[in-house]
């Protein structure tokens, strides 16, 4: 019986030192050190071939000596370049325009009315457009009674600043269009700002009248100016330097980016529009405007300057600090400064990942899911933008006892996303992109099942077995080995008996 269980015992060791040998026959495709599940590193695109011009052209940030509330914006690619006080919460006046013009065609649109359209003003149209004689509310001085064209009124909202036009436009659309009071006028103007990302403002009339809770920011401006800018038959009527109003009277701009009648000082050849006004007699003054170059929009914005002086002589000028000084400079730095920089491409090889039970591959390349190309400023150094490499932790651990590699299992499918790729300047995160696995790796069958098993082997489910036949073969020697003795004592009992005989 002992050689029975001894025997018993010598086989299960020997299977258990059979099935706890590694498996062979694949070998790595690649043996590469791997990236970790967190990686920065330099941008491999190295110094851009952009940056040509001289330092004294191409700077980082515009060379602004004034304190006032500033944003570059591009259109085309939704970015702001340039913020300064961007984030403070001013109120929007003349900006508010701009977003009561878009809400206007937007319901005219929805109605199938044009422009030809006639309004007859309502005297609840000329309630609350402010004081008559402010810098801070023009008026044309239109009477109840009176029918105009929209598209005039429109014009005189947009070229000159007219409170008196955009109410009357304004509350036509609430009371004739919407069948309410301006309250609904004003909610279809926050659902706009909201739409457009204006999430930092709140509108409570249509004219930009300073009140309480009628708030904004710089950079909401800019994006309300770049909504307005898609706008091209309001875009149209905006950028003139003077209109014929009502086939009588000639009406010139405010803005004077586009003409020099009131000014000869402050036009500029690269201005597209957009709004001009001050908040207040003396101060608060906000400039809009629009520029282009190579196929690119840039929205600029400066608000909180200082305000219009008229001279007894009906001469317009500004003082130091002034809103035409800043665009000018703005317009001169955006249009020189930028470029698209393609900070990766499509099929660039970013990392490797090891897969386990590859059927053909045992690693996968990684690229990105499509090339990132940013609008960058030429004087930026492009390999000082980093690179952060993230992978999905769902579906990646590590592996490797020494050399920690991040592994997936298969089956891979070709396009399947795996993490993100993050580039950052000087800790700013400035674009991302999602990184896939470049190719299909099948699912090893013959691998899958040997590691099911040796799952099984080395899994609880072993050990608990493995443990209970320990006690079984424990139970069964200690068995063995008190019924030996029993027998022993038995015996010598019995031999005992038989020698007292």
């Amino acid at each position: 019986m002992k050689k029975k269980a001894a025997a018993f015992i010598l086989a299960v060791l020997a299977v258990f030192t059979a099935v706890s040998m590694p498996i062979s026959g694949v070998s790595a495709a690649n043996t590469s050190s791997q990236t970790s599940s967190a990686v920065s590193a330099s941008s491999s695109a190295g110094s851009s071939s952009a940056n040509t011009s001289s330092t004294d052209e191409i700077t980082l940030t515009p060379n602004l000596t004034s304190d006032n509330a500033v944003v570059v914006y591009n259109v085309d690619v939704d970015q702001v370049l340039y913020s300064k006080r961007g984030a403070e919460k001013l109120s929007p006046t003349a900006a508010t325009k701009l977003l009561t013009m878009m809400v206007v065609y937007d319901i005219f649109k929805e109605k199938n009315l044009d422009f030809n359209t006639e309004i007859t003003v309502e005297s609840g149209a000329l309630l609350n457009i402010g004081k008559q004689g402010d810098l801070s509310a023009p008026f044309l001085g239109l009477r109840p009674g009176e029918t105009y064209k929209a598209e005039d009124l429109i014009g005189a909202t947009l070229i000159a600043n007219m409170n008196d036009a955009c109410n009357i436009l304004a509350y036509y659309c609430a009371t004739k269009l919407l069948n309410g009071n301006m309250d609904a006028f004003i909610a279809r103007m926050n659902q706009k700002a909201a739409e457009v990302g204006a999430t930092n403002s709140n509108f409570t009339n249509a004219i930009g009248l300073v009140e309480d809770g009628m708030t904004t920011t710089p950079e909401d401006v800019a994006r309300i100016a770049g909504a307005f800018y898609k706008y091209n038959d309001l875009l149209l009527l905006d950028n003139r330097p003077k209109m014929t109003f009502n086939q009588k009277s000639t009406i010139h701009t405010k803005n004077y980016l586009l003409s020099d009648f009131l000014t000869r000082d402050y036009k500029n050849k690269y201005a597209v529009g957009l709004m001009a006004g001050q908040r207040s007699n003396n101060d608060g003054y906000c400039l809009i405007t629009a520029t282009e170059k190579d196929g690119l929009a840039y929205i600029i914005v400066v608000m909180e300057a200082s305000g219009e002086i008229r001279g007894t002589d009906g001469s317009r000028t500004f003082g130091p600090g002034n809103a035409y000084d800043d665009t000018a400079v703005l317009i001169d730095w955006t249009r020189k400064s930028f470029a698209f920089q393609k900070l990766v491409g499509e099929n660039e090889l970013i990392t490797e990942m090891k897969v386990e039970m590859g059927k053909n591959y045992d690693y996968v390349a990684v690229v990105p899911e499509k090339k990132v190309e940013l609008l960058i400023n030429k004087a930026v150094d492009l390999s000082q933008i980093q690179r952060q490499i993230t992978l999905d932790s769902s579906l990646i651990y590590e592996s490797g006892e020494e050399s920690k590699v991040s592994t997936i299992k298969a089956p891979v499918l070709k396009g399947q996303v795996v993490g993100t790729l993050t580039f950052t300047y000087q800790g700013t995160v400035i674009g991302s992109v999602n990184l896939i696995t470049q190719n299909t790796v099948d699912e090893s069958k013959l691998m899958s099942t040997a590691n099911r098993i040796k799952d099984f082997l080395f899994g609880s489910t072993m050990k608990v077995i493995l443990i209970v036949f320990a006690l079984i073969i424990v139970a069964y020697t200690l068995f063995s080995l008190v019924a030996s003795i029993v027998r022993g004592v038995k015996k010598i009992k019995k031999d005992n008996e038989n020698g007292y005989r």
